[in-house]
C-alpha cells in the first residue's frame, strides 16, 4: 500500500511505479522530443504515435487502428452488449469502469481540474491539459492529408473521417443512422429510448440536451432576464421558441406544409434549406462556431451564445448591455477624463498614464500594453505570417484591424 495516496496492489513493481508519481521521477526519456514517462511501457507507446505513426494493431470488426494492444482491448469493448458498470443515479452503463467514474462527476459536479488564466474547470486532467493550449496556441496534432491542425486529438480523428475518408464507425443499433461523432451518436440514441439524463436540481425538469438544461436553470432559477437573454439570441432562434418559425420565417411554411429539403442520412425533412444544412452537421460532426475563451465549440452560432452567457458573469453581461444598447460609461479615467462600460478598458487605459507595457517581445526589445499588439508585432517583424485574408481581393496581412479597414473599401465605406 502507498503511505502518501492509500494506493493498494497486489504486484510489488506496481507499487514501485505508481510511487513515482509522488517522486516526480521520470526515468524513460524520448530521444526525439522532450517527452518523459515513469515507465518504459507509456515511452513505446510514445514514441509509435508521435514519431514512426505505425499502428499494428488494428479491430476485426470496424477499421479502427492503434499503436498498442491495451488502447486496442479497451476499444473492442465498445463492439460488446455487455456494460457492467452501472450508474446509481441515473441508470447509465458502459462497459469501462473509467467511463463510470468520469459520468459520476455529472451529477457530484465535481470539477477539480482549474485554469489559472481564464477560469475554466474540468472533470479531467487531461481535458485541461488540451484547454491549456488554447492559451498556448499550441496545436500538436496535425492532419497528414491537409493542413488542418488542431489541440486534440479526438477532434483530428473526427476531422479526417469527416473531412477525407467519409468513415462514420458509430452506428445505432435501432436504425440506419451512423456518425463520426461518438456524442452525436449518443444524442441520436435518445430519441429511440426516451431517455432525459440532463435534471435540473432546482425542480423536475428534465432535458435531452445540456443546452436544454443550461437554458431552463438560467430562465427560471437565477437573475438572468429573459430581456438580457434574448440580447445574446438571434432572431431566428427568439422566433423559433415561440413557435413562430414556420409562419414568420418560411416562405414556403407560410402558405403550405411541403418541406423539400430532405437529408439523405436520416429521412429529415424541413421547408427550409438552412435549416437542413445546420441539421446535417448532426452526421458530420462540424461544429464551426468556436469559443475563444475555452475548448467549446458548436453546430449553431445560437449554442455558441448560449455557451458564453451561461459561462460569463452577470456584472459582464450588463457591461454588454451598456455598451451596445445603452451607452452608459460608469468608468472614468482620473487622470484625462477618458470614460468606457468596461473596467478593464479603463485598465489598459491607465497604462497610457503609468507607462506600463507588461507584454515583451522574446526576440527583441519591443513591447506593449496589449497583448494582441505583441502578437500582431511578432507577426509582421519575425513570423511574416498573414492569418487575416480579404475575400474579395486576396490582400493579406497581420493585423485584423487593417483587414477591416481594406473591406470597407470594397463595401464602398470610407475607412476611418
Amino acid at each position: 500500500m502507498c503511505d502518501q495516496c492509500g494506493f493498494r496492489t497486489a504486484v510489488g513493481s506496481y507499487l514501485t511505479r505508481h510511487m513515482k508519481k509522488h517522486t516526480g521521477l521520470k526515468p524513460y526519456k524520448c530521444d526525439q522530443c522532450d517527452f518523459c514517462s515513469v515507465d518504459k511501457w507509456n515511452l513505446k507507446r510514445h514514441v509509435t504515435q508521435r514519431h514512426t505513426g505505425e499502428k499494428p494493431f488494428s479491430c476485426t470488426t470496424c477499421a479502427f487502428r492503434t499503436a498498442d494492444k491495451y488502447t486496442l482491448s479497451q476499444h473492442m469493448l465498445t463492439h460488446s452488449d455487455e456494460k457492467p458498470y452501472i450508474c446509481g443515479d441515473c441508470g447509465y452503463r458502459t462497459a469501462k469502469k473509467s467511463h463510470l467514474t468520469r459520468h459520476a462527476k455529472k451529477h457530484s459536479g465535481e470539477k477539480p481540474f482549474f485554469c489559472g488564466i481564464c477560469g475554466y474547470t474540468a472533470v479531467l486532467k487531461s481535458y485541461l491539459t488540451v484547454h491549456m493550449r488554447k492559451h498556448t496556441g499550441e496545436k500538436l496534432h496535425k492532419c497528414p492529408l491537409c493542413d488542418y491542425a488542431v489541440a486534440g486529438k479526438s477532434d483530428l480523428t473526427k476531422h479526417v473521417m469527416v473531412k477525407h475518408t467519409g468513415e462514420k464507425p458509430h452506428a445505432c443499433q435501432w436504425c440506419n443512422y451512423s456518425t463520426a461523432d461518438k456524442s452525436a451518436l449518443y444524442r441520436h440514441v435518445r430519441k429511440h429510448t426516451g431517455e432525459r439524463p440532463y435534471k435540473c436540481v432546482q425542480c423536475d425538469y428534465t432535458a435531452v440536451q445540456k443546452d436544454r438544461l443550461d437554458t431552463h436553470v438560467m430562465l427560471k432559477h437565477t437573475a438572468w432576464s429573459p430581456v438580457l437573454f434574448a440580447l445574446f439570441r438571434s432572431p431566428r432562434s427568439l422566433l423559433r421558441d415561440l413557435g413562430e418559425w414556420n409562419k414568420a420565417n418560411s416562405p414556403i411554411g407560410k402558405h403550405s406544409s411541403e418541406k423539400p429539403y430532405m437529408c439523405s442520412e436520416c429521412g429529415y425533412k424541413t421547408a427550409d434549406r438552412a435549416n437542413l444544412s445546420r441539421h446535417m452537421r448532426q452526421h458530420t460532426g462540424e461544429k464551426p462556431y468556436k469559443c475563444d475563451q475555452c475548448d467549446f465549440s458548436a453546430a449553431q452560432k445560437e449554442y455558441l451564445n448560449r455557451h458564453i452567457v451561461m459561462n460569463t458573469p452577470l456584472s459582464q453581461v450588463q457591461q454588454h448591455v451598456m455598451t451596445k444598447h445603452t451607452g452608459e460609461k460608469p468608468y472614468m479615467c482620473d487622470h484625462c477624463g477618458y470614460r468606457t462600460a468596461v473596467r478593464y478598458s479603463l485598465y489598459r487605459h491607465m497604462r497610457k498614464h503609468t507607462g506600463e507595457r507588461p507584454y515583451s517581445c522574446d526576440l527583441c526589445a519591443f513591447s506593449t500594453t496589449r497583448k494582441e499588439v505583441l502578437d500582431q508585432h511578432v507577426m509582421a517583424k519575425h513570423t511574416g505570417e498573414k492569418p487575416y485574408m480579404c475575400d474579395k481581393c486576396g490582400l493579406r496581412t497581420a493585423d485584423r484591424s487593417v483587414l477591416s479597414r481594406h473591406k470597407k473599401k470594397h463595401a464602398g465605406e470610407k475607412p476611418q
